[in-house]
């Protein structure tokens, strides 16, 4: 659900609903009104300001993770450091996911990947290790991986 904010929680992006049929499910009579007052048939169809605001609630609250979220390569089990073949896996680890970190930050700065790059577009983070260092106690919204999840 870490995704859900950026995409749908500004209604103009997505609205949730519509209560009433787009312009051009609504008849001949509904196509004129929209081409006499488009902005007055749009806000009759977005949802209301009540229903806007509820559900940018509810996807902030989903979106959002945990103040004591631990994070896939950033904490290593006091027993793993003991024991030498655990803790270089553990560290191979680690490195592979600063570098899938890094890849992913290329990713999203190429202009060739226009669903990641460019005005109005949403850079991939869902999925990415958390900022540069992956011993950061923390991670803004929709960064990192987290290691388990429970709704």
């Amino acid at each position: 659900n870490f995704s859900q904010y950026p995409y749908g929680g500004y209604v103009p992006n997505r609205p949730s609903i519509a209560r009433i049929n787009m312009p051009s499910e609504i008849g001949p009579d509904g196509m004129r009104a929209y081409m006499e007052a488009p902005d007055k048939v749009l806000l009759d169809t977005f949802p209301s300001q009540y229903q806007s605001a509820l559900v940018m609630a509810i996807l902030d609250v989903l979106s959002s993770h945990s103040s004591g979220e631990e994070y896939l390569g950033t904490y290593q089990e006091p027993a793993w450091q003991q024991n030498g073949k655990i803790n270089n896996a553990f560290e191979d680890f680690r490195e592979r996911m600063l570098r899938i970190a890094v890849q992913v930050n290329k990713w999203n700065r190429d202009p060739e990947r226009k669903n990641r790059c460019g005005p109005g577009m949403v850079p991939y983070v869902q999925l990415r290790p958390s900022d540069g260092d992956p011993m950061a106690a923390k991670t803004v919204m929709g960064m990192g991986v987290p290691t388990s999840i429970s709704i």
